[in-house]
Parts: C-alpha cells; sequence; structure tokens
C-alpha cells in the first residue's frame, strides 16, 4: 500500500544537529554513573557551532565569513613595473624638511664662456692655500677662477669640440714639498685628454688620442703613480668603452731628454660590464684599497677594484639611466650616491651591496649631479644634488628623508664640485642646445 507522505514535516534525526533558526536543546540523557571516590564535575553546556572553555568565559567571536574570490578575468593583467625607487623601496624615507640652511652667500662668475659650462672642478693653490675654480664648456674652453671676486685667471684653449668632463689632481712627479702640483685633466667630444698646469697656463702638457668622445673621466693617485680613468661613448659598435690607464712620469711632462732612456710604457685595463655609456666616476677606499664607482645609462651602479679592474659589485634599483655618482667616506663607512633620470637620489653601501639605503625623491626632476660635503658647523655628512628644474638641494645623507634646504639657481644645473676645505660648493649652469643664453657658474659659500 501507498503512503502520501507530501504534506508530513521531514524531521531529522536527533544526533545529527541542524543549523536552524531557533536550534532545539540536545535531549537529555542519562548520565553515566560516576566512579566511586570522585566528585561528579559539571561539564560546560555545548552549543552549535561554539564551544565555551572550562570555566564558564564568554566564547570568542565568530569570524565574519570569507567573500567568495572574484571570477578570474579571462586574460591576466601582467602587473605594472614600479616607476620610481620609492615604489620598490616606500620604508627609506623618514624624516621631514627642518629648513635648514647651510649655504648663505653666493658668487656669479660668468661672461667669459660663450655657451654651456658643462663640467666644473675644483683644486687648493698651493701658494696661498685657497680654493680656486675650474669649468669646462662647449666653446672648447677651459677657464680658472678666482671665487671670491668672481673673475677669470686663466684659459685654457685647445681643444677643438665641447668640454663635457674634467677634473683636478696632484702630480706626484712635481712639487713633492708641497705634496705635489695641481694638474688639470680636461675630456672633449673632439676624442682627446688634455693634461694642463692650471697655475701657468698656456698649451696642455699633455694629449692623449681617444678612438670615440670622452664622457667621463677621473684621475686618482694612489702610490706615487696616477691612474687615468676613462670612459668614451659613440654610435658605432666599440666605441663605448671603460678603461683604466697609468700615466707615467715622462709622458705627463712632456717629452724624453736626449740620451735619456725611453719612458715605461703604459698599461691600460678593460673594464667590461657596462652595456651603455658612462658618464658618473668616483672613488673610495675599502681597507686602504682603492675602488672605483661607475654609474652608466643602463640604469646601473656598479664598483670595481681601482687597481685589477676586476667588477666587485653591481648596485640595482634606478629604473632609468645613471646620470651622476659620488663617494664619501663616513669615517671607515664608505657611502656612495647616485642620481638619475627617475627623478630619484640612492644611497648605497658600496661594500655589502644589496638595495639602496635612503632613497631621496625629486618629483618631476631629473637628478643631473650630486656631490657629499660636510655640514661646516658639525661635520655631518650631507648631500647636494642639482636638479634640471633648476633646484640645488641639500639631504641628509644618513636620515634621509625631505631635503633640508632648498636653492633656485639661475639656470639648469650641470654639475656640482665641493671645494677642498669643505665649506663651499662650485656649480656649473646652462641650458643645453641654447647658445643664445649666457652660461653661468656660481660658487657657494656656508
Amino acid at each position: 500500500m501507498m503512503m502520501d507522505d507530501s504534506d508530513d514535516e521531514f524531521v531529522p534525526d536527533d544526533d545529527v544537529p541542524m543549523r536552524q533558526a531557533k536550534p532545539r536543546p540536545a535531549p537529555k540523557k542519562k548520565p553515566a554513573a560516576a566512579p566511586k571516590g570522585r566528585k561528579k564535575k559539571d561539564l560546560p553546556k555545548l552549543t552549535l557551532g561554539r564551544i565555551t572553555k572550562i570555566g564558564g568565559s564568554a566564547p570568542p567571536p565568530v569570524p565574519p565569513p570569507k567573500p567568495k574570490a572574484k571570477a578570474r578575468a579571462a586574460k591576466a593583467e601582467p602587473p605594472r613595473a614600479p616607476a620610481t625607487l620609492k615604489e620598490i623601496y616606500p620604508h627609506c624615507v623618514t624624516t621631514e624638511n627642518t629648513n635648514k640652511r647651510f649655504f648663505k652667500e653666493c658668487t656669479h662668475f660668468e661672461g667669459h664662456h660663450r655657451l654651456t659650462v658643462s663640467c666644473v672642478a675644483t683644486f687648493d693653490n698651493p701658494a696661498t692655500h685657497t680654493p680656486l675654480v675650474v669649468t669646462g664648456s662647449d666653446d672648447g674652453l677651459v677657464l680658472v677662477w678666482e671665487p671670491r671676486n668672481g673673475q677669470c685667471i686663466v684659459v685654457l684653449a685647445g681643444h677643438r669640440g665641447w668640454v663635457r668632463c674634467l677634473c683636478t689632481y696632484l702630480d706626484p712627479h712635481h712639487g713633492a714639498a708641497y705634496g705635489g702640483f695641481p694638474r688639470i685633466a680636461s675630456g672633449s667630444f673632439d676624442k682627446s685628454v688634455k693634461i694642463w698646469d692650471p697655475l701657468v697656463g698656456g698649451a696642455p702638457i699633455y694629449t692623449i688620442d681617444l678612438p670615440a668622445m670622452a664622457t667621463g673621466l677621473l684621475v686618482y693617485v694612489y702610490d706615487k703613480q696616477a691612474y687615468l680613468c676613462l670612459a668614451t661613448g659613440g654610435r658605432n659598435e666599440g666605441e663605448t668603452t671603460l678603461r683604466i690607464r697609468t700615466m707615467s712620469k715622462e709622458a705627463v711632462i712632456g717629452p724624453p731628454k736626449p740620451n735619456a732612456p725611453p719612458p715605461p710604457k703604459n698599461t691600460t685595463t678593460m673594464l667590461t660590464g657596462h652595456t651603455d655609456m658612462v658618464y658618473g666616476m668616483a672613488t673610495f677606499h675599502d681597507r686602504g684599497r682603492p675602488r672605483l664607482v661607475t654609474g652608466s645609462h643602463d640604469n646601473l651602479v656598479k664598483v670595481w677594484d681601482f687597481l685589477t679592474g676586476k667588477e666587485l659589485l653591481t648596485l640595482r634599483g634606478h629604473v632609468e639611466g645613471v646620470n651622476c655618482v659620488a663617494a664619501a667616506q663616513n669615517g671607515n663607512k664608505p657611502l656612495v650616491a647616485s642620481g638619475a633620470y627617475d627623478c630619484s637620489v640612492g644611497v648605497w653601501d658600496p661594500i655589502k651591496g644589496g638595495g639602496p639605503l635612503l632613497v631621496l625623491m625629486n618629483p618631476g626632476a631629473v637628478v643631473t649631479a650630486v656631490a657629499f660635503f660636510a655640514c661646516p658647523k658639525t661635520g655631518k655628512c650631507l648631500l647636494a644634488s642639482g636638479q634640471s628644474d633648476r633646484t640645488l638641494r641639500v639631504w641628509d645623507a644618513l636620515k634621509g628623508g625631505d631635503y633640508l634646504q632648498q636653492d633656485v639657481l639661475p639656470d639648469k644645473i650641470r654639475a656640482i664640485a665641493p671645494s677642498f676645505d669643505g665649506v663651499h660648493l662650485a656649480v656649473s649652469l646652462g641650458m643645453m642646445y641654447e647658445p643664445e643664453r649666457a652660461a653661468v657658474g656660481c660658487w657657494l659659500s656656508a
């Protein structure tokens, strides 16, 4: 016989709890007989979905249900690459602007160069122990300035193209009583490097012919030997090179004398690793051993052994080409700074490597120059950076954060060089490819 149970209510078994609007209490069961000699212990009541702790404490809150995962898109979009170093290392910015003033006086020297002042350097006059400034321009001239009155005192003419890099050093073979006489090395787009005497003037002491245009140079003296680090660049294959060349005594001061032994041959070490033009160079010491730092438009900063040319570290983090680098010895700990097209300045540990210690942001302005200097009052390590928006900013090189001081200069900043006394900065200014504008340099005093 068939029974119609369509109107009957389904009742679940008592031993299978179901989630309902008002759960029914579990049926009472006869407790088991307690063993003799033990006192009966009351157990906590059980509720559906939660268990109370022994002792009667309140039950823990029920976590909300997790949202359902969204349906996967038909085609997943690739993750967006970070645009700046601040997005890669957001934890590096730590302090705020304090509005301190480190540079108060500014002397301008202008009128002698006809085109953009592309590079600047400083050296100490051994006779008066006062700082002098050297500038190189797209007009092919190298000028020596007296910064106290802004007057040009020496004109060095000999390049047939733009002078785009220069440096100063002490000649270890002359003026031993003074620690060496000052020399100027200038590199030009006429495919040559010239060595000058900035106090006597006249023709260059020595000329080195290059296979391509000079984009960066640095002369370093170690153990009474001068080393020329030189970067060249060009459009043809093999013209973008980085090399270290020794400079012999006879080659620097001129041709050998009659009946004199031939000068020792200069040796050249090629540094391979960069894949684009190198524009920034700096040196520091690691336990008495000289190191070289280079920045390239391949977005990389590299550390080399200066004497062997071996690559030691590659510092990665910039997302656009590196324009400039600087190095400083903060006690026994060296620091390296780099400025790039990604509108940021990175401060690095050149011994341990890894990511940047600090990231200093310049929103909307390409960093064109960086230089370390010491606070005139406290001796604290500070960092100056020049931007394409005509601003010169001073940063705390140890804590980072926002800039401590900002000065707006008359033109785009091309290069920065601290003085040997540590209380001045020489800045070269000028807009590229605008010859109708007056080229300017300035001297900031603390």
